[in-house]
């Protein structure tokens, strides 16, 4: 699957019907987009932070296809400070859980 593909289908899941659309929405370039559309994949950075930004996805997603999950999901300044501080709060506890597994590895070795 390409960039595009996976921009297509975030946009479906939104109801955005189209690149215009996104980018009235995203504040992206409809120039950028177009050429995106039109198979150009040399996105720059901060297109791929924005778009990344915008559907809440890590760019580990939006570049190589790995399945979205809970963990992927970005604060943006469009979450509220509850949503923010749980997104925190689940960060720490997988930082921890990781932190674990390493310890409990290393000490069998």
């Amino acid at each position: 699957m390409t960039i595009k593909e996976r921009i297509r289908d975030l946009m479906v899941a939104q109801g955005i019907d189209n690149y215009r659309i996104l980018s009235k929405k995203s504040g992206i370039a409809e120039r950028v987009l177009s050429e995106l559309w039109n198979g150009d994949e040399n996105v720059d950075l901060r297109t791929i932070k924005t778009i990344c930004i915008f559907f809440k996805v890590s760019a580990d997603y939006l570049l190589f296809g790995r399945e979205a999950t809970k963990e992927d999901v970005l604060p943006t300044p469009y979450m509220s400070l509850q949503e923010e501080r749980e997104f925190l709060r689940s960060e720490l506890l997988r930082i921890g859980k990781r932190l674990r597994e390493l310890d409990e590895e290393l000490g069998r070795e």
